[in-house]
């Protein structure tokens, strides 16, 4: 039985010069030559680690002045490829290094004698102070899941390690740190007992909550989202979550949340937690512009205010001005409203649309509520009322409608404006009841959507993006929807080169809109160099009149191509679209332009 100190990181930090025996740095050589290794055990990679630490590998492209530099170089090298072998538990491990001039060039040849890989025998937690609420030693074992047996790896034996300092930081004991570790190796049995010592400080529990800072939010709403009691024992994850979700606000431009340092301690107890928050800027006002070829400019001007009356409300008004539509909406969204756990929503909308399948004027309100559930999950609902009154060629209605729209969706994707993973998922039903020029009226609109996103060369190299969405509306007669609420499709954002809402079934060439929509989409995404890449894209669309494709009307196909920009705020979209089988109205080609990937 022997002590060993326990080599647990195999890498050191290297320079790119070759050093002599002398100490003085080598000038660049003009020998180059080979490297081969004999004896390394294979597996867990340990060949790159060999590869990317060694200098005999690291320096070879600056080659060496002699052989017998060549032979400083490998003879250096032997005590850190030894530490390799021994951080992987290979703990007898001995290398030796030669130089061959018997080929065309010199070939340096480690002969390794690995030895067996040492297993762990038992693993012990000590703690440098007594305290009957501290855990049994097992711990490494239990929680460190250092288990007898298993290969006697330096990593392994670190993140035990580790593992037992997050057990013990997130109960009571914030200070806790690794403090020493006794490693005894019988070669008699090729195990080694492991005995690491902690350093575990005072047992903290939380006493008063300390709103430092100059911030107008509420001090109330900050200590509503304190997820932690008075006289309960401290923990350090507990207090990362606070500091993550008032961080996640957008309240604050920065947000520290600490315990008192462990020397201003006097013994165990309570202590304060000090939450300092610096605010952000709370109003802002956003534009942007779009341009379509069938619908042509529009400018979009918008106000935000995130904090109304302290308590984080997030009022965001907008202002829609385009040839064919204007648009007035505004909205506030109250977090932890009625309970900690549900937003509340207010908004209303005024709309003015002119285009070729209707004119309509609209009036909207609502008043909702929204909560995240499960895994990411957001759901909720609300209360809707609206009033229309809708011009055709063909028929003219006034609707006055109460509705109940409920959703639940679901967001994987890691950025809104240019998802390159992930997907997204949205469910929607919203009833509703009314009357439709004077007659009574009841109709449910349903719908699934989602997109999904795939990068195939790199992180977002080349992406492969695919969308989808099927949508009825369930009504006994589809004059009992009023001709604003009917499905089109077409455009930007729907079938990319047919105009905006020019796919519909149609009566004497004027669109009639439809019960049923389905749309499909594919984009091939490809970054070219700096901030600039190309798409493909095909869409495909179909609007039928019944709640049920009966296949009476075709699937409209549209396939183009174009350019991104990727700005700081996001892919600026340049796309160029034609129609597979165009009808006499359609034409030849759509161009747009906007902020963000068509979906």
């Amino acid at each position: 039985m022997f002590a060993c100190a326990l080599f647990l990181g195999a890498c050191t930090t290297l320079g790119l010069e070759d050093e002599t025996a002398s100490g003085s740095r080598a000038a660049l050589g003009a020998i180059d030559y080979t490297v081969s290794l004999d004896g390394l055990p294979p597996g867990d990679n340990l060949v790159a680690v060999v590869e990317g630490v060694l200098r005999t590998y690291t320096l070879k492209d600056r080659k060496v002045a002699s052989v017998a530099a060549l032979e400083r170089r490998a003879e250096n090298d032997l005590p850190e490829l030894e530490r390799i072998l021994r951080a992987d538990g290979f703990y007898d491990a001995k290398a030796t290094a030669a130089v061959s001039e018997a080929g065309a060039m010199p070939e340096v040849r480690f002969e390794i004698d690995a030895g067996r890989r040492y297993a762990i025998g038992t693993a012990v937690a000590a703690f440098a102070r007594e305290d009957p609420a501290l855990p049994d030693p097992s711990i490494l074992v239990t929680t460190g899941q250092l288990t007898p047996g298993r290969p006697a790896r330096g990593d392994s034996i670190v993140s035990a390690e580790g593992r037992v300092v997050a057990w013990l930081v997130d109960r009571g004991w914030p200070y806790a740190r690794f403090a020493e570790r006794r490693a005894v190796a019988h070669a008699e049995t090729g195990t080694i007992d492991v005995t690491s010592t902690f350093e575990t400080g005072p047992r903290v529990s939380y006493g008063d909550i300390r709103i430092a800072g100059d911030s107008d939010v509420d001090e109330s709403y900050v200590r509503g989202l304190v997820p932690f009691r008075a006289g309960r024992p401290v923990s350090r994850s507990a207090l990362d979550d606070l500091q993550a979700k008032l961080s996640s606000t957008g309240l604050f431009e920065s947000v520290s949340v600490r315990l008192p340092a462990e020397e201003e301690v006097q013994g165990d107890g309570p202590q304060p937690v000090t939450v300092t928050l610096a605010p952000a800027r709370h109003r802002s006002v956003s534009g942007s512009l779009r341009y379509d070829t069938d619908r042509g400019p529009a400018v979009r001007l918008g106000w935000r205010h995130r904090n109304l009356s302290g308590r984080a409300e997030d009022f965001q008004t907008g202002l829609d001005l385009a040839f064919d539509e204007q648009r007035l909406t505004a909205e506030l969204a109250r977090p932890r409203y009625p309970s900690a756990k549900w937003t509340a929503t207010e908004g209303f909308e005024l709309r003015n649309t002119v285009d070729d399948a209707f004119d309509e004027k609209l009036i909207k309100v609502q008043a909702g509520l929204r909560r995240t559930i499960g895994s990411g999950w957001v759901v909720g609902g609300s209360l809707e009322g609206l009033a229309t009154i809708t011009d055709s060629d063909l028929e003219s209605d006034t609707a006055w409608l109460g509705g109940l729209p409920l959703f639940a969706r679901l967001d994987k994707s890691n950025d809104p404006l240019d998802a390159t993973r992930g997907f997204r998922v949205s469910l929607g039903v919203a009833p509703y009841l009314g009357l439709v020029d004077g007659d009574p009226s009841s109709f449910a609109i349903t719908s699934v959507a989602g997109s999904t996103y795939l990068p195939v060369i790199g992180e977002d190299r080349l992406v492969l993006a695919a969308k989808g969405r099927v949508a009825s509306i369930l009504s006994r007669n589809i004059e009992d929807v009023p001709l604003s609420q009917l499905f089109f499709a077409g455009g930007g954002a729907s079938v990319r080169g047919f105009g905006f809402r020019s796919i519909s079934p149609r009566t004497n060439g004027d669109e009639t809109g439809g019960r049923f929509l389905t749309e499909a989409g594919l984009e091939a995404r490809l970054k070219l160099f700096g901030d600039f890449g190309i798409v493909a894209f095909a869409d495909g669309g179909l609007v039928e009149e019944e709640p049920f494709p009966n296949f009476k009307e075709r699937m409209f196909v549209g396939v183009g191509g174009g350019l991104r920009y990727y700005s700081p705020v996001g892919p600026i979209r340049l796309d160029i679209a034609v129609p597979l089988g165009p009808r006499a109205s359609d034409s030849s080609f759509e161009f747009y332009i906007s902020l963000g990937q068509a979906f």
